[in-house]
């Protein structure tokens, strides 16, 4: 019989209703004195996972290209109890808050500091909730003064920062790898959260497609770059954790072709084949660089763990790019809010489970994976899987392609070069 408490959840337990913060909970999860680097952490389920993995222990840098919103969400952490760090303090041992506040699993950051969106996108979103919105479907918690607390005892040394990154430019990334490289002691953990969907036909600054140069390209450029850091962590295996989408099942990857240069482009296929890249990196990073891969029976064997994943449909306006722009997009756009919120009342009384997310249970995966003990993964999961719902996931043959997965890493790798020895020539 499991000594878990009904209000304290097992690892097996955690499903699509869990939040980030149940997972949390139920890895009993210490990343204290490890750094982790969340990608588009400025919004959506990026702040939820840069809050929890500060609420953990970890020092949180939020990499987003919009500066001052990742600063709204540094104060939020801050304000519930982590230290927001400054500039340059990567090398210097921390100290915190001596105690952590409980902290609400259904009203997160999110609510006052960013919008409803599965991945930061190269436009902004309404910052806030409709006044109107209604309320979360689950009952509230207790009040913070009487709720109690999410862990039996504190993690001073969580914090939060703020550096700046364009994805889709790669001298931007290349630029915060080697701030990063030389102010951090250490990198554990890299969330590979960040990306764009279902854009119109646009380019990068560096002429690669926006979804696949900046869902793929941006973050195979800042993982490679950062190899050498994480591959040092003083406890490995450090983890890289890529989120991809259910979408990768519409396929359409041609690695002779990503850029839709000789096909008729569609953003919703676009969009499909940069996930279908996600799954594929995570896969092939984990051949290369994983070392004795995920098995064993605690994971000790591995160099470097890397997982793709599902987070998720969130509720978000995803048909911001589908629908397209103009007068029409904004009536549409709203009235798609309302109706997310429908569904997911009719899903969740129907079904029992949300099929539209919050972003707390939208989180909850990326957490997962980048928390979860090595024990359960050495047993359970193996190195450069696919994950869904803090689980196994299934993915297509694609997406277990290895040949596919090598060619699609030797491309971009010659084309991730070609654009940054072409920038250096110009210097």
């Amino acid at each position: 019989m499991s000594s878990e408490s009904p209000s304290e959840p097992s690892i097996t337990s955690l499903g699509p209703c869990s939040t980030a913060f149940d997972v949390l909970k139920a890895t009993k999860a210490d990343l204290s004195g490890k750094t982790a680097i969340v990608t588009g952490g400025a919004s959506g389920i990026g702040a939820v996972t840069s809050e929890a993995l500060a609420k953990a222990g970890a020092k949180v840098i939020i990499a987003c290209r919009r500066v001052a919103e990742g600063e709204k969400v540094a104060a939020e952490i801050k304000s519930k109890g982590y230290k927001v760090r400054e500039r340059g303090e990567g090398r210097r041992r921390e100290r915190g808050s001596d105690a952590v506040r409980s902290v609400d699993p259904h009203r997160s950051l999110l609510a006052s500091t960013s919008s409803w969106r599965h991945h930061e996108t190269s436009r902004s979103f309404p910052r806030s909730l409709p006044r109107s919105a209604p309320p979360p479907l689950s009952p509230p918690p207790l009040s913070l003064s009487l709720a109690p607390p999410l862990f039996p005892s504190p993690f001073p040394q969580g914090s939060a920062s703020v550096r700046q990154l364009d994805l889709a430019d790669l001298s931007s990334v290349r630029s915060f790898a080697a701030q990063v490289s030389a102010e951090e002691a250490r990198v554990d953990v890299l969330v590979n959260n960040a990306g764009v969907m279902a854009c119109p036909p646009m380019r990068t600054k560096d002429g690669l497609e926006l979804q696949i140069g900046t869902c793929h390209h941006g973050h195979f450029a800042l993982t490679r770059a950062l190899l050498p850091k994480l591959k040092e962590t003083p406890q490995p295996p450090a983890r890289v954790v890529t989120v991809a989408s259910l979408a990768h099942r519409s396929g359409g990857l041609d690695p002779e072709d990503l850029h839709w240069r000789e096909r008729p482009y569609g953003r919703v296929t676009a969009y499909g084949a940069a996930k279908l890249a996600n799954v594929l990196f995570a896969r092939e990073l984990a051949r290369r660089e994983g070392g004795g891969g995920g098995g064993g029976a605690d994971g000790g064997d591995s160099k470097l763990l890397s997982f793709s994943l599902h987070p998720g449909v969130i509720h978000t306006p995803l048909f911001r790019h589908v629908i397209g722009e103009g007068r029409l997009a904004s009536v549409l756009n709203p009235a798609m809010d309302w109706v997310g919120w429908g569904v997911r009342g009719v899903l969740t009384r129907a079904l029992g489970f949300p099929g539209v997310k919050t972003v707390e249970q939208g989180a909850a995966t990326s957490v997962f994976a980048a928390v979860a003990p090595l024990s359960f993964i050495g047993k359970s999961i193996p190195n450069g899987s696919y994950l869904s719902d803090c689980r196994l996931g299934e993915t297509t043959p694609e997406g277990k392609d290895d040949a596919l997965a090598a060619r699609l890493w030797e491309v971009t790798e010659k084309e991730v070069d070609a654009v940054l020895a072409k920038k250096s020539s110009k210097k």
